[in-house]
This record gives structure tokens, C-alpha cells and sequence, in this order.
């Protein structure tokens, strides 16, 4: 009888054994056909990564930027099919875009409470004389794409607008010292910059296959607040570069 029992046991274990393996062969074969469809399912762009050299149109001609200056952007978007096939979307969409303007001038401001440029002497030295804006941007895209190729991919177009807020703006120097001569090198960030603009908002593109664009920006809004800079219409800020596009 106990011999039975054991026997009875052994077998209702392997028996389990061999039901387990065989739900979880079905359940592992249907998590593979999830993920081939995730894979094989091309990108509607909800996420953006940016990073695009940074320039201004307009500005005075002794104004040199150095090629590194440089605009790092990142937005969440929301794409709404405007037709059966998602050839034609609208996307609204939430971000950060912060650029960095490496420069050889310095901000001051005449009697008429204008921001003008300044040159800085010949024989100051320096490593890093920088302008850096932070934005919370809203952009918003009309994106028309072709249909999927043998790859599941597309070429894409994407005409936008967007618009943000400044959450930060401030310069930065380090080189040589210039106010405390008790040093011989500086460093420091000046978050007070007179008449920096509060707002921007222009039109971008964005060019491209599968996950990789060509991306552009133009400013309609000028660096500083009109009719605040000694530069006639204003300095207007632009980039182009390269995003990488998910989900």
C-alpha cells in the first residue's frame, strides 16, 4: 500500500511537471509573437531625442559662435492618425530643449536699457564664455509619412511649430580672472541677463527614415525682448542636426 502511494505521488508530480512545462512553452512562444510585433511594428514618433549644432541669424558681424555651441532637446508626442493607413498624423506633444551658444562677445546694457554685445580684449584669455537657455517647450508636428517597405519602414515629413517657456537662462565664464585679482582664474554663472527673452517659438522640420532625422529649427521670436537690443529686428536663434526617433 505504501508502495502504491509513493508510486501514485511520483506520478502526479511528473504529471504536474509536464503540464507546467507545456504552459509555459505556450506562454514563452506567445511572448515571442508579442515581441516580433512590437519589432516588426515601425515607430510613430512618441518619443524624440534631438541634438543639432546651435546658431543665431542676424547677429552683429564681429559675433562669432564656435562650432560646438550646440541645442539638446527631448519631447514626449502624442501622434493622432488623420487617415486609415497613418500616412497623414497631427502630433501635440511636451519637452525640454536647452541650447548652448559658445561666443566670443559679453552682454551689457546702454543708457537706453538696451542689451548690446561688447568685445572682449584681445589679450583676455578664457576656456569656456557661454550663453545657455533652458526652455519647457510645446511643439506640435503635421507628419506625413509613405507606406511601410519590405522593412516595415518609412520615409518621413514632418512640418511643426513649437512654443516655450524660459525656465533658465544664465551665462558662464571660466578663464581668466577679470573681477576678483586675487585670482588668476575665474569661474562663475550669472543668472541675472538683462531683457533675455521669456518666450520662443518658431517652425521646425523634420526629414527622415525609420528612426533617423534630419532636424531643423528657425525662431520667430528673437533672443531678446523686442525692441530691447541694440540689434536692429533682433538676433534670431536657429539649429541643425540629428534626431533619433522611438516608440
Amino acid at each position: 500500500m505504501t508502495k502504491f502511494l509513493w508510486k501514485t505521488a511520483i506520478a502526479a508530480i511528473l504529471l504536474m511537471a509536464i503540464n507546467c512545462s507545456y504552459i509555459y512553452a505556450q506562454d514563452t512562444v506567445k511572448q515571442s509573437k508579442v515581441l516580433d510585433e512590437l519589432l516588426q511594428t515601425d515607430s510613430k514618433d512618441r518619443l524624440i531625442f534631438e541634438v543639432a549644432h546651435a546658431n543665431w541669424s542676424n547677429r552683429p558681424a564681429d559675433t562669432q559662435l564656435k562650432w560646438h555651441s550646440r541645442a539638446i532637446n527631448i519631447y514626449l508626442m502624442y501622434d493622432i492618425a488623420l487617415n486609415k493607413n497613418g500616412n497623414v498624423s497631427f502630433a501635440p506633444g511636451l519637452g525640454i530643449g536647452t541650447n548652448v551658444y559658445n561666443h566670443n562677445k559679453e552682454f551689457d546694457v546702454n543708457d537706453e536699457g538696451q542689451t548690446f554685445f561688447s568685445t572682449l580684449e584681445e589679450t583676455v584669455n578664457y576656456d569656456t564664455n557661454v550663453l545657455s537657455t533652458n526652455f519647457f517647450d510645446i511643439p506640435l508636428e503635421l507628419r506625413f509619412r509613405t507606406n511601410p517597405d519590405k522593412l516595415g519602414k518609412r520615409f518621413k515629413v514632418a512640418l511643426g511649430f513649437k512654443g516655450g517657456y524660459l525656465f533658465n537662462g544664465h551665462t558662464k565664464w571660466v578663464g581668466e580672472a577679470r573681477f576678483n585679482t586675487d585670482l588668476t582664474t575665474e569661474k562663475f554663472k550669472n543668472f541675472t541677463i538683462p531683457n533675455l527673452n521669456n518666450l520662443r517659438y518658431g517652425y521646425t522640420l523634420r526629414i527622415g527614415y525609420s528612426n533617423f532625422n534630419i532636424v531643423g529649427f528657425y525662431s520667430a521670436a528673437p533672443l531678446f525682448d523686442i525692441g530691447k537690443s541694440t540689434v536692429e529686428n533682433g538676433i534670431k536663434p536657429f539649429y541643425i542636426g540629428f534626431s533619433f526617433n522611438s516608440l
